[in-house]
């Protein structure tokens, strides 16, 4: 007999120590972003990461306006034009113009 604890906000299979690579691909996510405004594509090819899973890491960052878009522009790496960039540097963080409610 198994017993889970169903209270955990991580899975039983999901292992401490994805967690913390988890954590620490974030952490070198915003050490990066705060050096250089960049996009998925070279945050994944620093880190040796695919860019699909640096949209997983970059989405939290986000939500906690750790990390911001700053324009568009051609990806060094793919050769893309209109790519998204990134930068964890506030004083790149377009000024926010609408006024204040509260």
């Amino acid at each position: 007999m198994s017993l889970k604890n169903t209270n955990s906000l991580i899975p039983n299979d999901y292992g401490i120590g994805k967690v913390k690579d988890f954590v620490d691909i974030k952490i070198k996510i915003l050490e990066l972003l705060k050096l250089q405004a960049m996009t998925m594509k070279e945050i994944g090819v620093a880190l040796r990461k695919e860019r699909t899973d640096i949209c997983w890491y970059l989405a939290p960052l986000r939500e906690n306006n750790q990390v911001r878009f700053t324009k568009l522009r051609r990806c060094s790496i793919s050769n893309r034009n209109g790519v998204m960039e990134f930068t964890a540097n506030p004083d790149l963080f377009e000024q926010d113009n609408q006024l204040k409610l509260f």
